[in-house]
Parts: structure tokens; C-alpha cells; sequence
């Protein structure tokens, strides 16, 4: 367990750190180049340095992406959801109000041929 998690966070990171570093790339300004260290092994631990100070950074920010693009498109969903809630109680409504009217109008034009029936009925008796 213990495995597969430690895998899914270097492959979290993997998709983290460039997303990051683009955004770094995107807002950060060039920095001055510092003066050489005169210890060439001194000059390779602030590099090192650097180096995971900056990755630390490009996951810091890909992390915030994520977690900005995840609230996003929550919101967003709920959103869509709401919408369609919305339309479908609608929908509903005017089915059950077409539903009711022409049931009525079913029922009145019944009664009207039923009424037109005994009239007819009756005038042809009269003419027998």
C-alpha cells in the first residue's frame, strides 16, 4: 500500500512540476546572475540548492492549479446541474398543465357530442 502510494505521488509530481514550472516560466522575471563562487563544489550545492528550492516551488503551484481547476469545475457541474434541475421541473410542469387542459377539453368535447347525439337523436325521432 505504502508502494503504490509513494508511486502515485512521484507521478503526481511528475504531472505537477512542469504545470508549475510553466507558470513560474509565465510570471517570474529573469534574475541576475550571481558572481561565481570561487569553490566549484560550493557553486554545485547552491545549485543543488536551487534546484529543489524551485521544484518545491513548480509543485507549490502546480498544486494550486489543481486544486483551482478541481474547484472550477465543481462549481461549474453544480452549476450545470442546478440548470438542468431547473429546466426538468419545468418541463414537468407544463407537461402536468398541457396534461390537465386536454383532459378538460377531452371531457367538454364528450359532453358537447353527446348533447349533439341526443339532439340529433331527437330530430330524427321527430321526423319518424
Amino acid at each position: 500500500m505504502a508502494v503504490l502510494r509513494s508511486v502515485t505521488e512521484q507521478a503526481e509530481r511528475a504531472v505537477l512540476i512542469p504545470v508549475g514550472a510553466v507558470l513560474e516560466v509565465r510570471d517570474a522575471a529573469v534574475e541576475a546572475v550571481r558572481p561565481l563562487a570561487s569553490d566549484p563544489q560550493s557553486e554545485l550545492q547552491q545549485l543543488e540548492q536551487q534546484v529543489r528550492a524551485n521544484l518545491r516551488r513548480f509543485e507549490r503551484r502546480g498544486t494550486t492549479a489543481r486544486n483551482r481547476l478541481q474547484r472550477q469545475v465543481k462549481r461549474v457541474r453544480t452549476q450545470i446541474e442546478r440548470q438542468l434541475r431547473q429546466r426538468r421541473r419545468s418541463a414537468e410542469r407544463t407537461l402536468r398543465r398541457n396534461r390537465r387542459e386536454l383532459e378538460r377539453q377531452v371531457t367538454r368535447t364528450r359532453r358537447e357530442l353527446r348533447s349533439f347525439a341526443s339532439r340529433l337523436s331527437d330530430q330524427v325521432a321527430s321526423l319518424i
